[in-house]
C-alpha cells in the first residue's frame, strides 16, 4: 500500500472510487476545480493505492476554514468490502477471490457486530 498526495489527473479515478462506494453524488458539487481550490486554501487530499502507480483503493479529503480541519469523503475499498461482505454473510468474515488476494488490512476499525441470535 502507498499513501500519496492528490495529483492533477487523479479526478477520473476518484470519481470511479466515489461512485463505487456511494460517495459520488452530483448534488454535492464536488469537482476537480473544487478540489484544487480547497488545496490552494490549505486543504489536503490523500490517495491510497495498492502499490506505487497501482489501483486507487482509498481517499480522504481534508479542508480547512482557517480555524479547523474538516474531514470529507473518507473511503477505503477494503473497509467497504469487509463491511458489506460481513453484513451479507450474517456478520461472518467473507471468503472469495477478492479476500484471497486482499487479506484484511484494517479489521480493527470495523465495529463489532452484536450477536442477535
Amino acid at each position: 500500500m502507498r499513501c500519496r498526495d492528490y495529483q492533477t489527473g487523479d479526478w477520473a479515478a476518484i470519481q470511479e472510487l466515489w461512485d463505487l462506494t456511494g460517495l459520488g453524488k452530483s448534488l454535492r458539487g464536488d469537482s476537480e476545480t473544487v478540489i484544487q481550490r480547497t488545496l490552494a486554501q490549505g486543504g489536503r487530499f490523500l490517495i491510497l493505492e495498492e502499490a506505487s502507480g497501482g489501483p486507487m483503493v482509498g481517499s480522504v479529503w481534508l479542508t480547512q476554514d482557517g480555524r479547523r480541519f474538516n474531514l470529507h469523503h473518507l473511503v477505503a475499498l477494503e473497509l467497504v468490502g469487509l463491511y458489506l461482505a460481513s453484513a451479507q454473510n450474517g456478520g461472518q468474515p467473507s471468503t472469495g477471490p477478492f479476500h484471497e488476494t486482499h487479506p484484511p488490512l484494517l479489521p480493527a476499525l470495523l465495529p463489532e457486530r452484536p450477536d442477535h441470535s
